[in-house]
């Protein structure tokens, strides 16, 4: 054993957690996330839409705002900058519907004053000619800023209840619904289910489109699929690293990174070869089911659970200067790659701390699962080299996780 010199201190932290107990959020249940271009965030909570500048919180509710319900269940910035709120009102005695507020003034459309057929609503999104799309529980909406029609006319053609959607191209529309997927063109419908389509699962929570068109979406019960307008690739956790087969979020982002959001499985990211789980065995996320995950303009992945919001950026999370009180300053201690990497049996597992901690090294599978716990034990401050075999391994990747004192860093591994 060797002391080494070095601050490991000094790297910036990789999660950070907001929660009621160290922040302004108004509720730890965090549903949706949605950026201004000037950086503020608003959140959607089960007991309100809160607002951070990056350093101050403000909080909306039905009690000191227009906000119809105080349950969000979705958000868009609109090119005015306006914030366009989805809330549920299922549960609420005068009802919810959506909300458009410019930093001043609110409009409130709910079915007792709008021809909105529901006052849930479930997704917001706007095609190039400034159309908003409206997803409700009862239904789709298009408004053009004047008008509002329901499409379509009769609800013969697709399922009504709305989970998600985004935008092709110009005006495409794709809806994911309790009963498989819709895409709405100028008129023209096109319905894609288990029973006529590579579809794994009619039950949909999300659907993305990335710049080269790919259909990306996210299903209760059946993964992940992939469909390329010809071709559909389904990923589920039999053929691949997914942990569940209940996809509830979907982002992707600039070097065409799938991050995923699901129901107990944790956070998971895909780049077309490599799968990597985060979970709260092996992260500082605050639990396993994920409500949805968002991309700011420095890539820092915002994640709403019922535990709270987390933030997160793989060496270090940029442009957040907040610090709540219960989060993580930097680490005092380091994990190195392991030697050799890739390795067939034996390989080294080196690690230096900077002062006397509690230390749990352990190895975990593609899907999050613990095969190996090489240390476990209070260790003294210096470098240490941990010969390990894991000749018992299949071949595929797996993480090297280090926790000391309740902090983590990780490291992959492939094993040949």
């Amino acid at each position: 054993m060797t002391i080494m010199a070095f601050r490991a201190s000094s790297q910036a932290p990789e999660w950070k957690t907001f929660t009621v107990d160290n922040s302004g959020l108004a509720d730890n249940i965090v549903f949706t996330i949605a950026f201004q271009d000037n950086g503020t965030k608003w959140i959607g909570t089960n007991d309100g839409l809160s607002k951070f500048d990056g350093s101050n919180w403000t909080t909306y509710r039905m009690n000191n705002s227009g906000l119809p319900a105080n349950i969000v269940s979705c958000l868009m910035l609109d090119e005015a900058d306006k914030v366009w709120i989805g809330t549920d009102g299922v549960f609420t005695t005068n009802g919810g519907g959506l909300a458009i507020f410019d930093g001043v003034n609110w409009e409130v459309y709910k079915p007792s004053n709008s021809i909105i057929p529901d006052d849930w609503v479930t997704s917001i999104v706007t095609d190039k000619g400034m159309n908003k799309w409206i997803g409700t529980d009862n239904g789709l909406v298009k408004y053009d800023g004047t008008n509002m029609t329901i499409l379509p006319a009769s609800y013969y053609t697709y399922y009504a209840s709305v989970a998600a959607l985004d935008i092709e191209g110009d005006s495409v529309v794709w809806i994911g619904t309790g009963s498989g997927l819709s895409r709405y063109d100028n008129g023209a419908w096109t319905v894609y289910h288990t029973g006529s389509s590579g579809l794994p699962a009619d039950n949909i929570w999300e659907v993305k489109i990335d710049t080269l068109g790919n259909k990306w979406i996210g299903t209760n019960g059946g993964g992940l699929a992939k469909f390329d307008g010809t071709d559909w690739t389904v990923f589920n956790s039999s053929n691949s690293c997914l942990p569940v087969n209940d996809v509830t979020s979907i982002a992707i982002d600039k070097s065409y990174t799938l991050w995923l959001g699901t129901w107990q499985g944790g956070l998971v990211s895909y780049d077309g070869t490599t799968w990597t789980v985060y979970n709260t065995s092996n992260s500082l996320i605050p639990s396993d089911i994920i409500y949805s995950v968002a991309l700011d303009k420095y890539e820092n992945k915002w994640i709403g659970t019922p535990s709270g919001l987390a933030i997160f950026n793989k060496g270090g999370i940029l442009g957040v200067d907040d610090k709540p009180s219960g989060g993580q300053e930097g680490y005092p201690f380091l994990l190195e790659q392991n030697r050799p990497n890739p390795f067939t049996s034996l390989t080294t597992l080196s690690f230096s701390l900077e002062k006397q901690g509690h230390v749990i090294l352990k190895v975990l599978d593609c899907q999050g699962n613990e095969v190996a716990r090489p240390v476990n034990k209070v260790m003294s401050p210096g470098h240490y080299d941990i010969e390990w075999d894991g000749s018992f391994l299949p071949t595929g990747i797996y993480t090297c996780i280090l926790l000391v004192n309740g902090v983590i860093m990780v490291k992959q591994m492939v094993r040949f």
